[in-house]
């Protein structure tokens, strides 16, 4: 499919398909393939959208809503085009501006809570399930505010380093600490996955150990 942003005419809003204000309504246009099987797709696609549409009139849960439809008929066929409201980078995007080292505690508080309010929706209310979750799939209501791109982390400074008595490297302000505590893997691991870095071997192994500890327990 090919998405375009759109300017809607005879109509007046936000500019965020919400309509009541004073600047133009503009909305996200999907143009969907001729093929049949892409026709049949996005029907249901409309049926699921129409249904998210009259159980959230509100506008009170983060979801997309569902404008407009229609059929255009062209040389290639008949294709599906669906109107939605005009929303703002994915979350991909947020993470490549942080340059994949992991974007601050509080924007992923924010997007986990949203997310899970969505998904709690459409399980519980529509009995919908999203079978295609990813970063390039949650939309944020604007662009990535400039004050975040200021605020990209910059890489540490390297610091001297000493190994502990397990073969781990610690720094040297936190030597003197760590040697009169027990080290904790899972704890050092749930660090290094808030903070984008991806995992040693040896780390995933010591996760997989414990994951099976749990399961057994």
């Amino acid at each position: 499919s090919t998405v375009w942003l759109v300017k809607i005419n005879n109509a007046s809003g936000d500019g965020n398909g919400n309509a009541g204000g004073e600047k133009a309504v503009y909305g996200a246009l999907k143009i969907q393939k001729s093929a049949s099987h892409y026709t049949e797709a996005a029907r249901d696609e409309i049926k699921i959208l129409k249904q998210i549409r009259e159980a959230d009139q509100e506008r009170k849960v983060p979801v997309a809503h569902l404008l407009d439809w229609f059929e255009h008929v062209g040389p290639n066929g008949t294709h599906v085009c669906i109107v939605m409201e005009s929303l703002g980078d994915n979350l991909l995007t947020l993470v490549k501006l942080y340059d994949y080292r992991g974007i601050p505690m509080e924007v992923v508080k924010m997007v986990a809570r949203c997310s899970l309010q969505a998904l709690d929706f459409l399980h519980s209310k529509l009995q919908i399930i999203h079978t295609d979750l990813k970063p390039e799939n949650i939309l944020l209501m604007g662009k990535v505010p400039k004050m975040l791109i200021k605020e990209k982390r910059k890489p540490k400074k390297k610091k001297k380093r000493q190994e502990n008595g397990n073969g781990e490297k610690l720094s040297e302000g936190k030597a003197q600490q760590q040697a009169a505590q027990p080290v904790h893997p899972e704890g050092k691991i749930a660090k290094l996955l808030a903070s984008g870095q991806p995992l040693t071997k040896n780390q995933k192994k010591k996760l997989k150990k414990k994951q099976k500890k749990v399961a057994a327990m």
